[in-house]
C-alpha cells in the first residue's frame, strides 16, 4: 500500500489514516531508497491476501468499527476531493479498471484507482470557469453523497516463461473498485470482530450468479446499494482476486505504463519537435544572414582603416567607427554590479546544466525506469553533487578573470546558492506537512542525516573545482580595459534592455512548451511520464535556439553602444524561466486544485524551484556563449 494521492489537493496521506482494514500484524513500512525517501512514498504492508493462481470471490477482509464523526469527515473528504488509491503487487502499480455504458473494459495506468465516488443529488451545466472552481468550494458542497469503494476486484495477469517448468511470473496488476451495501444472510448483525461473522454469508455476494454478474455492478445500482460515508455507518470492506493468462513477458510488463502517455499523443509530441526545429533552423538562418554577413564586412573595413597610413586624417567621429568596434576597450570590463553573484550563478547553473544532461542521457538508456522507484530522484541529487567540481571551477575561472580576491567566499556562495534555496523551501513545506499529518513529511533527524552527507559531498567537491580553478592562468581577453567606463549613449526604445532581455526568453519558450504541458502533466497529474526521448530533442533545441537569440540580443546592444552584457546575457537567455513560471500559473487552473493554502505552497513552492533552476541553466550556457562571441568578434579587429 502506497500512499493516497489527489491532483487536487497535491497532498498525499498515509492509507491508513482512513478507515480501513489494517493487518494483523500491525502497519509495517517498507525499507526505501533515497529517492522513495525524499519524495514521501510511504509504502506499507497490506492484510490482503493473495496465493498463485487461487481465485477468491468476495472474500471478507474486515468491518470497521461505527463511523465516529471526524472518521466519517475524513473519509467524505477524501472521496471528495478525489484521491486514489496507489497498491503495488510485485513492484507493479495497480492499473484502473472500469467499464462504459456499453460492458466495455477500459483500464487507466496512471494515477491509482479512485478511493469512492462523490455523486451530486442535483447535476446541473455549469461553465468551465465554474466547474474550475468547484474544487475550492467542494469541502461545504450539501447537495452530493459520498460513496466508498469498499469492493475490490483484483485482476492479476500471469506468465509462464517456461511452460516445461512450473512457475509463473506476474505481468500484470489492476484493481476494479465498487461500492456495495453489504448484507448479512438472515439478518444476521456482525460486530467485526467474532470470527464466526467471516463464515456467514452474504446476501449480495451470491455464489448462484455467473461469474459475469458477480464480478461486476452496474453504475445505476450505487444509488441504491452503494455503501455510504456517514455517521454510525460501518463499512464492510470484500476483494475478489481473479487470476489472467497473459502474453506479455516480464521484461516487457511496464510498457503498458511507460507508453500509455505516448500512444494518444505521438502525434503531438513530434509537432513539438516540428515546431522547435523550425525556430531553430529560422532563428539560425536569421543569425546568419545578419550576424555574418555584416560583422564580415565591417571587420573587414575596420581593419583596412587601421592599416591605412592615414588613418590619423581621417574623421574618427564618422559612420566607419560608430557602432560596437568603438566599445573595444569597455566590453570586457567586469559586471558593474555584484560580478561575484554573477561567477556564483554562472557556476550554479552549469552544474544545474550537467546535472539535467546526463540524468536525461541515462533516462534514454533506459537506467531510470520507473520499475525503479525513486531512482530518478536519486540520480539526480548523485549527480548534482558530483557537479559540483564543475561549479567551482567554472565560477573560479570566471572570478579570476574579473580579478576577483575574494575567492573563498565567492566558492561557498556557488556551493550554497541552489542548494540552499532547495533545502530552505523544502524545510518550511516539511515543517507545514508534518502539521497537517501528509505522509509527504520527512522526520527532521533523517533531514538532518541527509543534509549533512549531501554537504560532506558538494561543499568539498565544489572547492576541489575552485582550486583547480585558480590553480589555472587568468583568461586573456583580446583587448585591453580602459581606467574609465566610456559613457553608454541614449537607445531608442525598442533597443530597450529591460524589454529585449524578456522577449529573448519568449523564443526558446515557444519552441518548447508543448513538450513542456506533457511534463507538468507528468508531475503534477500523477501520470508515468518515461517519453525522455521526446524531451532530449526538445531541450537540446530549446538550448540551442536560447542560445542563437541570446547572441543576437548581445549583437544589437554592442550595435548601440552598450559594453554592460555580462548580467543582459544571462537574464535575456534565464528569462525563459519566467514564462515557464507563467505556465505554471496557467496550467494551476487546468488541475481544478483546492482551496487548502497547503497545495498553493506545494505547487507553487516547487514550480518556483523548477524555473530558478532552468532560469540558472540556461541563462548560464547563454552568458557563456556570448562571452566565446564576445572573444571571437573583438578578436577579429586590430586594435592599439
Amino acid at each position: 500500500m502506497n500512499a493516497i494521492t489527489s491532483i487536487h489537493t497535491q497532498i498525499p496521506r498515509s492509507f491508513y489514516s482512513l478507515p480501513v482494514c489494517k493487518p494483523a500484524s500491525g502497519v509495517k513500512n517498507k525499507s526505501e531508497n533515497l529517492g522513495e525517501f525524499l519524495t514521501g512514498n510511504k509504502i506499507q504492508n497490506s492484510p490482503i491476501e493473495i496465493r498463485m493462481l487461487q481465485d477468491d470471490f468476495c472474500r471478507i477482509l474486515c468491518q470497521t468499527k461505527p463511523l465516529s464523526e471526524k472518521s466519517a469527515k475524513t473519509l467524505d473528504l477524501a472521496i471528495r476531493y478525489e484521491y486514489h488509491n496507489n497498491w503495488i503487487v510485485d513492484n507493479l502499480p495497480s492499473f484502473s479498471i472500469g467499464h462504459t455504458p456499453n460492458g466495455a473494459e477500459g483500464k487507466r495506468f496512471g494515477g491509482g484507482f479512485p478511493l469512492g465516488a462523490y455523486l451530486q443529488t442535483a447535476v446541473q451545466t455549469k461553465s468551465k470557469k465554474a466547474m474550475r472552481k468547484k474544487y475550492k468550494k467542494i469541502s461545504k458542497d450539501k447537495n452530493g453523497i459520498a460513496y466508498v469503494y469498499n469492493h475490490y476486484k483484483i485482476v492479476l495477469e500471469y506468465h509462464q516463461p517456461d511452460k516445461s517448468v512450473t512457475g509463473f511470473r506476474i505481468v500484470g496488476f489492476g484493481v476494479e473498485p465498487m461500492s456495495i451495501n453489504h448484507s448479512f444472510a438472515g439478518g444476521y448483525k456482525w460486530d467485526g470482530l467474532d470470527s464466526e461473522g467471516i463464515k456467514v454469508p452474504l446476501t449480495t455476494c451470491d455464489e448462484n450468479k455467473s461469474k459475469a454478474e458477480r464480478h461486476h455492478l452496474s453504475v445505476g445500482e450505487i444509488h441504491a446499494d452503494g455503501q455510504r460515508v456517514k455517521k454510525g455507518e460501518t463499512i464492510l470492506y470484500t476483494y475478489d482476486v481473479v487470476w489472467r493468462p497473459s502474453a506479455t513477458t516480464w521484461a516487457t510488463r511496464w510498457d503498458v505504463y511507460m507508453h500509455e502517455a505516448d500512444n494518444g499523443s505521438k502525434g503531438l509530441h513530434w509537432l513539438s519537435i516540428g515546431n522547435s526545429m523550425f525556430v531553430v533552423v529560422f532563428m539560425g538562418v536569421f543569425v546568419a544572414a545578419i550576424l555574418v554577413r555584416n560583422l564580415k564586412n565591417e571587420i573587414s573595413g575596420y581593419n583596412a582603416l587601421i592599416i591605412d597610413d592615414d588613418l590619423e586624417d581621417l574623421n574618427m567621429d564618422g559612420e566607419e567607427n560608430a557602432g560596437w568596434k568603438l566599445i573595444h576597450s569597455d566590453v570586457f570590463r567586469p559586471p558593474t554590479h555584484q560580478p561575484m553573484f554573477f561567477c556564483v550563478s554562472v557556476g550554479s547553473g552549469m552544474q544545474i546544466l550537467l546535472t539535467s544532461l546526463f540524468t536525461l542521457v541515462l533516462a534514454c538508456m533506459g537506467l531510470l525506469s520507473p520499475a525503479r522507484r525513486g531512482s530518478l530522484v536519486t540520480c539526480l541529487m548523485v549527480l548534482f553533487m558530483l557537479s559540483g567540481i564543475v561549479a567551482g571551477y567554472c565560477s573560479a575561472r570566471l572570478y579570476k578573470a574579473f580579478r576577483g580576491r575574494a575567492w573563498q567566499m565567492c566558492t561557498i556562495f556557488t556551493a550554497a546558492l541552489f542548494p540552499g534555496i532547495v533545502f530552505a523551501l523544502f524545510l518550511f513545506i516539511n515543517t507545514y506537512t508534518a502539521f497537517v499529518h501528509s505522509s509527504l513529511s520527512i522526520p527532521f533527524l533523517d533531514v538532518l542525516i541527509v543534509t549533512v552527507m549531501f554537504c560532506g559531498v558538494q561543499i568539498p567537491l565544489v572547492f576541489l573545482g575552485a582550486f583547480f580553478g585558480y590553480k589555472q592562468g587568468t583568461v586573456e581577453f583580446p583587448t585591453k580595459t580602459s581606467t574609465v567606463a566610456r559613457a553608454i549613449p541614449e537607445m531608442p526604445f525598442y533597443f530597450n534592455p529591460i524589454a529585449i532581455m524578456c522577449l529573448t526568453g519568449l523564443i526558446p519558450f515557444s519552441s518548447s512548451f508543448l513538450e513542456l504541458s506533457y511534463v507538468l502533466e507528468g508531475v503534477w497529474s500523477g501520470e508515468f511520464y518515461y517519453i525522455f526521448g521526446y524531451l532530449t530533442i526538445v531541450s537540446v533545441v530549446m538550448m540551442l535556439v536560447a542560445i542563437e537569440a541570446c547572441i543576437l540580443a548581445v549583437y544589437w546592444q554592442f550595435v548601440n553602444e552598450n559594453h554592460r552584457w555580462w548580467w543582459y546575457s544571462f537574464i535575456s537567455g534565464g528569462s525563459i524561466g519566467l514564462y515557464l513560471f507563467l505556465y505554471c500559473i496557467s496550467y494551476f487552473n487546468y488541475l481544478q486544485t483546492s482551496s487548502m493554502f497547503l497545495t498553493y505552497i506545494l505547487y507553487f513552492g516547487y514550480s518556483f524551484l523548477m524555473c530558478v533552476g532552468l532560469f540558472l541553466a540556461v541563462g548560464s550556457v547563454c552568458a557563456m556563449s556570448s562571452l566565446y562571441f564576445t572573444m571571437k568578434i573583438f578578436g577579429s579587429i586590430k586594435v592599439d
